[in-house]
C-alpha cells in the first residue's frame, strides 16, 4: 500500500512541477505577478486533498468555469475563449499586462480582441501546459474580478477551497458565489482568504465575524458539509 501510495503522490508531485514550470517559462511574455499567482494556485490545488492527476485536472477546471462565469458578469461581456485558451492567447500575445499597467481588464479586451488562437500550437500542447494556461486564464480573470470589484482580494489558496467545495459534491454556481463575495465585502470581509482560515481553523482572521458572515451567505447545511471534507481531508493525512 506504502508503494502504490508514494506512486500516487509522486505522479501528482511530478505533474505539478512541470506545470509549474511551464508557467514559469512564460514570466517574459505575461508578467511576473500573473505568473507567480498562477503557479501558487495550481501548488494550492495539490493540497486540497485530490488524490489524482484527473483530480487536479477537475478541480482547476472548475475553477475556471466559475471564475470565467463571475469575469463575464463583473466585466460585463462575452467573453468567446475558454481560460485555458486566454491564458494560452496570453502566451503567444506580444504584449503583457505590464503593457497595460497591471490593468487585466484591459489586457483581457486586447487578447480577446486582438489576438486569434494559434489553433495547430495550441492542440499540440502537452496536458501539462494545457492545465498551465488555464491557470494563467483564471489567474487573469480573478484579478479583472479583484479590480473590478475594488477592494476584494481573492488569492490563490481560496481558489483552489473552491476546488475542494466542488469535489466534494456541493453545489455552487457562479452567481450564487458573486453574491457571496459582495455579501462578505459589505461585512467588512474583503480577503477570501479569510473563509479559508475559517474553513480549515488556521490563521489570524476574526473567526466569529467570517463565520456568520458566511453562514449568512451559504447557509448552515452547506457549511456543514464543507466542513466534513475538511475533517475527512485531515484524516488522511493523518494516516
Amino acid at each position: 500500500m506504502a508503494g502504490i501510495l508514494t506512486a500516487v503522490f509522486g505522479a501528482i508531485g511530478g505533474f505539478v512541477s512541470r506545470v509549474a514550470s511551464f508557467v514559469g517559462s512564460t514570466i517574459t511574455a505575461i508578467g511576473s505577478t500573473v505568473c507567480g499567482a498562477a503557479k501558487g494556485f495550481i501548488g494550492a490545488v495539490a493540497k486540497i486533498g485530490v488524490e489524482t492527476v484527473g483530480a487536479i485536472k477537475e478541480a482547476v477546471g472548475f475553477v475556471g468555469t466559475i471564475m470565467h462565469s463571475i469575469a463575464e458578469i463583473v466585466l460585463g461581456m462575452k467573453l468567446e475563449d475558454t481560460s485555458e485558451e486566454l491564458g494560452a492567447k496570453a502566451v503567444q500575445a506580444e504584449k503583457s499586462i505590464d503593457d497595460f499597467d497591471g490593468d487585466a481588464e484591459a489586457y483581457i479586451h486586447y487578447l480577446n480582441d486582438e489576438i486569434e488562437l494559434d489553433r495547430a500550437r495550441f492542440e499540440k500542447m502537452t496536458s501539462e501546459e494545457k492545465i498551465g494556461c488555464e491557470a494563467i486564464g483564471i489567474t487573469l480573470e480573478t484579478k479583472a474580478v479583484e479590480q473590478k470589484l475594488g477592494g476584494v482580494e481573492i488569492p490563490e489558496e481560496s481558489l483552489a477551497e473552491l476546488g475542494k467545495i466542488h469535489m466534494a459534491g456541493i453545489d455552487i454556481d457562479a452567481v450564487k458565489l458573486l453574491d457571496i463575495i459582495k455579501q462578505l465585502k459589505e461585512s467588512g470581509i474583503t480577503n477570501m482568504n479569510d473563509i479559508v482560515d475559517y474553513l480549515e481553523g488556521k490563521g489570524d482572521s476574526d473567526r466569529i465575524k467570517t463565520g456568520e458572515a458566511l453562514k449568512s451567505a451559504m447557509g448552515d447545511g452547506a457549511l456543514e458539509r464543507i466542513y466534513q471534507i475538511r475533517d475527512a481531508v485531515i484524516r488522511n493525512e493523518e494516516n
